[in-house]
């Protein structure tokens, strides 16, 4: 089964939700709770993966990216895998002070 989802769904097909936002169930008795277009809640240790494509970079808090990263492990099963797929720049041209901001994110990558 493949829960997909995003603050501003551009298909049908695509639930809406806010991940940070989202409830994480260790007793929902469901892997995911589902009203009309709505993802409600996700059952903790419900999926053998989660994939988080290209929405990190668009959270603009380290926290909030921290939090995002520790909430998609809590919907893994115990022997889940995590995919995170990135852009490779996070400011315009990879100058100096761009190459800081993206050190710091892949820290935060890593340390998650």
């Amino acid at each position: 089964q493949c829960v997909a989802f995003d603050l501003a769904p551009a298909t049908p097909t695509v639930l809406r939700a806010d991940f940070l936002e989202l409830p994480i169930s260790t007793d929902l008795g469901e892997d995911v709770r589902i009203e009309g277009s709505n993802l409600l809640a996700v059952g903790a240790g419900s999926f053998d993966v989660v994939v988080m494509s290209l929405v990190l970079s668009f959270v603009p808090l380290p926290a909030h990216r921290r939090a995002m990263l520790d909430k998609a492990r809590c919907c893994l099963r115990p022997s889940g895998s995590l995919f995170v797929i990135e852009k490779a720049a996070l400011a315009s041209g990879g100058r100096a002070a761009g190459r800081g901001q993206l050190d710091a994110f892949r820290e935060g990558l890593e340390a998650a």
